[in-house]
This record gives C-alpha cells, structure tokens and sequence, in this order.
C-alpha cells in the first residue's frame, strides 16, 4: 500500500471541495480518537492535543472542536441513538461501534455482529433521511495491550478478546 501524506492545508482543502464543514464522530472511545486524530492532523502541529476523555458529554451536551473552518463533533452513542441525533446539522458522520467493549464483556461474535448490524441498520435510515455521508469505522485488531492478557479471559465462553475474536466480527459485519 502507498498512503499519501497530506498537509493540513491540503487536507482542509479537500474537505471544503467536498462541501464538509461540520464532521460528526459518534460511537466508542476509538470514534474519539478518529476525532483526535483527525483534529491534529487538521491543526498541522505535531505537539496539538485534545484529550478525547474531555469529549465526553453530560446529557444535552455535544462537545464540539474547532479547527480552521473545520467544525468536529463528538456524540457519545450507542445502540438506543446509532446515527447523528436530529440536533446536530453534520456533513459528515463517523461511527465506530462498540465492538472492543462488546467482546471484552464476553458476548459471542454472533450477538455482536446482529447488534453491531441492527446499529448500522438504523444509522443508515438516520443518515440517508438527512441526506448525511454516513461512515462506518472500526479497528480489525485489539491494540491495547492489556485487552490481550490472556489471563483476562480464561472464562470467556467467546474466547475472549483477541485478534482472532475481533477479526471474526469485523469481517461478519464487511459483508
């Protein structure tokens, strides 16, 4: 794979041409760190940081990151709300679904795909009903250390959380 690497000119730019001034993040705490990341990379500095745990809102509150023209907007959601809630005017909507947490709490790959797609269901009608580019985001691999310990899941009946694991479920859901 060849990535491009864009500047933060390059990258505020293009968003614009595609008429995005407003992006939403909704999900898990790896939807917040999509926001992040994105907000540094927008920022053109390496040393800019919001700490994605300030994001989290108190009840009416959608906490909101301001860089260049660019407007971030983090929801803290979960299945009863999958999709941009009806108070907040986005371009753009970047869900990642609760998977790490699903399968660390040792539910079976199957409950986990059925929910995560009964999410994405409703996230769809939510975004194609206000005419918003609806994205689904998540990670194919555990990359926290301590989800790994083994020792952790010596009673999961899912096998607990592991690549394997996580890698099941995100295939399911490609399909």
């Amino acid at each position: 794979c060849h990535y491009r690497h864009f500047s933060a000119r390059q990258a505020a730019a293009s968003l614009a041409r595609c008429g995005y001034s407003v992006l939403g993040f909704g999900g898990d705490s790896i939807g917040r760190e999509m926001l992040t990341n994105l907000h540094q990379l927008l920022s053109g500095r390496r040393r800019v940081y919001v700490d994605g745990r300030t994001l989290k809102q108190a009840v009416g509150q959608l906490p909101q990151v301001k860089v260049g023209p660019i407007t971030l907007v983090w929801q803290q959601s979960g299945p009863q709300s999958a999709g941009p809630p009806p108070n907040l005017d986005v371009d753009a909507y970047v869900y990642s679904p609760a998977l790490v947490t699903a399968l660390a709490h040792g539910w079976s790959i199957e409950c986990v795909v059925k929910v995560v797609t009964r999410e994405l269901r409703a996230l769809r009608a939510a975004c194609d009903a206000r005419q918003i580019i609806c994205i689904f985001r998540t990670n194919s691999a555990v990359q926290h250390t301590q989800m790994l310990d083994p020792r952790l899941w010596a009673g999961a009946s899912n096998g607990g959380l592991t690549r394997r694991t996580m890698g099941a479920a995100v295939a399911q859901l490609k399909r």
